[in-house]
């Protein structure tokens, strides 16, 4: 199987190919699960709950990102 996750980015809908249907990075959000926290990769919809952050100062990294976050099932 897949190898657990500590780490993803989460977009809205499923990228089909990464060549031609790249989300813009306002649309990506980079996610840090907390610490012994692990998750599957899936294309279905999940509850991600964490610290929201704004980045307006490092270019190397994502305008928003979610720390200490866990994950669950949507409603």
């Amino acid at each position: 199987g897949e190898p657990d996750l500590a780490s993803f980015l989460l977009t809205e809908f499923a990228v089909g190919c990464w060549f031609c249907e790249v989300p813009g990075p306002t649309q990506l959000v980079a996610v840090e699960l907390a610490d012994g926290v692990t998750a599957r990769s899936v294309r279905t919809a999940v509850r991600v709950t964490g610290v929201l952050r704004l980045n307006r100062t490092d270019p190397e990294r994502l305008p928003v990102s979610l720390d200490g976050a866990t994950v669950g099932p949507a409603d």
